[in-house]
């Protein structure tokens, strides 16, 4: 099960982490807080490529939070079907020796996607 608590101190979160007794979230945070601590250091020092791999392991720690959090969820997948476009590009070639139907067919994706605006008072 992952969860966090809010922890009065860093002192707390550091020794819940050590005895084993910190939730996912928590040891998550100490991960990032110890890292930007780190790459704080390496910018002050100069060290890019401390700079780099302390980056790295704040960006890896950053996604695996969101994802356990579920802030960051992917992306639907996108399958363009050929077979589907060329039946779509023969319905047009009809659609040209029936001017009427190609009209109401416009009127209605012209309905599906018009954008609706609510009109309001302005602010003053």
């Amino acid at each position: 099960m992952v969860g966090s608590n809010r922890l009065e101190t860093f002192e707390q979160l550091m020794q819940k982490a050590a005895e084993g007794s910190a939730e996912t979230l928590d040891i998550l945070d100490l991960l990032i807080r110890g890292h930007s601590q780190m790459w704080s250091l390496a910018l002050s020092t100069g060290s890019a490529a401390s700079m780099v791999q302390h980056a790295n392991k704040i960006l890896a720690a950053t996604e695996l939070r969101s994802r356990v959090t579920r802030e960051l969820v992917p992306g639907p997948n996108l399958q363009v079907n050929n077979f589907l476009l060329h039946d779509a590009a023969q319905i047009v070639n009809v659609l040209h020796e029936h001017p009427e139907a190609a009209e109401a067919i416009l009127r209605w994706h012209r309905r599906r996607t018009d954008t609706r605006v609510i009109e309001h008072a302005a602010a003053d």
